[in-house]
């Protein structure tokens, strides 16, 4: 059955415009409305229709040990931790998590490098090149980190990363913070990706990911919740544009307009940057409601959080609507925490 969507204010974050209309979904894509079939009608009410953020880097056990300071043992807890951030994901307007600790993600993941041996790095190597999977590497966050990969390799980060092969398929580098020129360009020769987790520096008091310097080798950026528990894009935006602006001192080296093609840019599945015909019907609805701003883009960052997000949608499925999720297979959010508390306080 067709769904037709009315009274969108879809934006186009390229162009910082929004255009009023309506549109179509049927089979999991946008496409042409036909009134000689079936359809459903859904009344946006004007609010904001928006690309779904993705979630390119997170830690569902990590973030449930930082809000309960506990450590998270068994495979029934770890579901749970699990369920919440799909939850905490699709409340907050993604559509896409990239979570370390699911058994459901695919893609490989390496961390704490300097704690691998040369053999297990090799085995590593040959496991992605077999299965063809995306290679997550957090690495380069802090100077310890990476004097540790030097003592141990006596070679940097990026050259270690080369040397075995670890670069060949595209990898994608979680943080970064702390890597030179030349290291960065090294990785731009491999057509590597980032993802920055903005909250989680802000976390660790680190030094944040140096946006300008992988801007200006023109890599692909996307953003984590890294081992946060609240999952708010809006607020993400928010601490990477203040963290940029602060080490550059300069408010213009990073515009609202790149925060959200950051925040909106998937590095693995082609997203819905706009409603073209074919796509999939990728997006998420944020409340419009008066704003202080003239800038739609400057609206969202600023005047909006994860509260305001009155639904997401995937490949034309609306997995939450209003704060009620109706992705199946899922509970509810509240059942989710419930859950959670019970066991803990039976442990």
């Amino acid at each position: 059955m067709q769904k037709v969507f009315r009274n969108a204010n879809v934006v186009d974050i390229r162009n910082q415009k929004l255009h009023f209309m309506d549109f179509c979904v049927e089979d999991g894509k946008f496409s042409i409305f036909d009134s000689t079939k079936e359809f459903e009608e859904i009344d946006l009410k004007g609010n904001y229709v928006l690309p779904p953020f993705a979630n390119n880097y997170c830690n569902s056990i990590l973030a449930l040990k930082n809000s309960y300071g506990i450590e998270i043992a068994g495979e029934d807890l770890a579901q749970d931790a699990e369920n919440l951030m799909i939850a905490k994901n699709i409340l907050a307007g993604a559509t896409f998590v990239g979570d370390v600790a699911s058994t459901a993600f695919e893609n490989r993941f390496l961390t704490d490098i300097s704690s691998w041996s040369e053999v297990e790095l090799g085995e590593l190597c040959d496991e992605v090149a077999k299965d063809k999977k995306t290679l997550f590497i957090k690495a380069g966050q802090d100077l310890d980190e990476l004097g540790a990969i030097n003592k141990t390799y006596d070679k940097t980060l990026s050259e270690v990363l080369e040397d075995f092969g670890l670069l060949d398929r595209k990898a994608i580098l979680v943080g970064g913070n702390c890597l030179e020129k030349d290291e960065l360009q090294l990785l731009k020769n491999y057509d590597t990706g980032f993802v920055v987790v903005p909250n989680e520096d802000a976390r660790m008091g680190r030094r944040s990911t140096n946006w300008v310097a992988l801007d200006a080798l023109e890599f692909d950026i996307g953003m984590g919740s890294g081992d946060v528990s609240e999952i708010d894009f809006f607020a993400f935006m928010r601490t990477l544009l203040a963290s940029q602006r602060m080490m550059f001192e300069n408010a213009d080296i990073i515009s609202e307009k790149e925060a959200m093609l950051i925040a909106t840019n998937n590095l693995l599945i082609e997203g819905a940057e706009d409603l073209k015909m074919g796509k999939f019907a990728d997006f998420c609805v944020v409340e419009k409601g008066e704003t202080l701003y003239q800038n739609p883009l400057k609206d969202i960052v600023y005047g909006k959080s994860k509260k305001d997000v009155k639904m997401t949608v995937a490949k034309g499925e609306i997995l939450q609507e209003n704060g009620k999720i109706l992705m199946k297979n899922l509970p509810q959010y509240d059942k989710i925490i419930n859950g959670i508390q019970q066991k803990l306080r039976r442990n």
